[in-house]
């Protein structure tokens, strides 16, 4: 490995560039011929060749070591090899440019990954892994702060005003919320009173509100949502509150047979009687006017033969 460093094939991280290496390499292996045997590699990406002796995993055959040091003696490696530099120590050089940043600017990690053009996550590993290994907690959340977070989220204030209140974010108030026991339990249930006593109170204000009378037909069409949350929640204090349902009644289906008969008695009297002009369409208006001895001649037997006998129809 310090041959290997000597000739500016490692990286800063310790790494071997392998385009580099391999390439050069094979291109000298090929001077002895193609790799049929087992002792040249037999292609350029014939990786398993080299790792084993460079790694020192396990014993290898003698004349891969001598084929490897004169490869590495007898090859004009490239000087810019080693002229990379390291990203992560130009972001951050030493911990005064990192506390420069964040202690003293209160810049977060994402204005900094914005501004290093890196991304958030990228920041957060390289600050916690290789620079700052015990990074200290945040300091703003203290004893006093978790109570006015806490006496705050128990009078029911939203996750943003509290963070505004605190100058936190609303993720570090909502961890100081679901630390305290039953607290989250407790906002819930005032969520939901809340929501209850606002869709009743659109309800009660609609009917109140309405000159005329009030079916629960218009109550569902006009407070669509808060009819129906409250027919799920509430459903006893909304049949309370609105006018009772009405049935509707289907007609009966038609008797044609008795419709027949007393259409057929009616005739007969009128004509009997000679009152009125003998057309179909007088007695249908005699009838109610529905079109009975004009579109269901079929259905009235009786009548039509009452017809035939006075000729009024063929």
């Amino acid at each position: 490995m310090d041959v290997l460093k000597k000739l500016n094939l490692l990286s800063l991280d310790g790494n071997l560039k392998k385009n580099v290496f391999y390439a050069h390499v094979y291109a000298k292996c090929q001077l002895f011929g193609e790799g049929s045997s087992g002792l040249i590699p037999t292609s350029l990406t014939d990786y398993h060749y080299w790792e084993p002796i460079l790694k020192d995993k396990c014993c290898q055959h003698p004349t891969k070591h001598l084929l490897l040091c004169y490869c590495l003696l007898n090859t004009c490696w490239p000087t810019y090899a080693g002229s990379r530099t390291n990203k992560k120590k130009e972001i951050f050089k030493s911990h005064k440019k990192y506390s420069f940043h964040i202690v003293e600017n209160n810049t977060s990690v994402s204005k900094l990954g914005k501004e290093f053009s890196r991304s958030r996550c990228y920041i957060k590993t390289l600050i916690y892994k290789k620079y700052l290994r015990a990074f200290k907690r945040n300091t703003k959340i203290n004893i006093f702060t978790e109570l006015l977070i806490k006496s705050m989220a128990v009078r029911g204030f939203s996750l943003a005003s509290i963070a505004e209140k605190n100058s936190l974010s609303e993720g570090a108030v909502s961890s100081v919320i679901s630390s305290c026991y039953g607290l989250c339990s407790w906002r819930k249930k005032c969520k939901k009173d809340s929501l209850r006593r606002r869709h009743k109170q659109k309800i009660l204000r609609f009917i109140h509100n309405q000159s005329v009378s009030i079916t629960r037909k218009l109550v569902k069409e006009s407070c669509y949502a808060s009819f129906y949350w409250l027919n799920k929640h509430e459903c006893d204090w909304l049949n309370s509150c609105l006018p009772k349902t009405i049935r509707c009644y289907k007609n009966k289906r038609v008797d044609w047979s008795e419709r027949d008969i007393i259409s057929s008695s009616l005739i007969n009297d009128v004509l009997s009687q000679g009152q009125y002009s003998m057309s179909l369409t007088s007695l249908d208006a005699l009838l109610g006017g529905h079109g009975w001895l004009l579109k269901y001649r079929d259905k009235l037997p009786m009548t039509m033969i009452l017809l035939r006998k006075m000729e009024l129809i063929k």
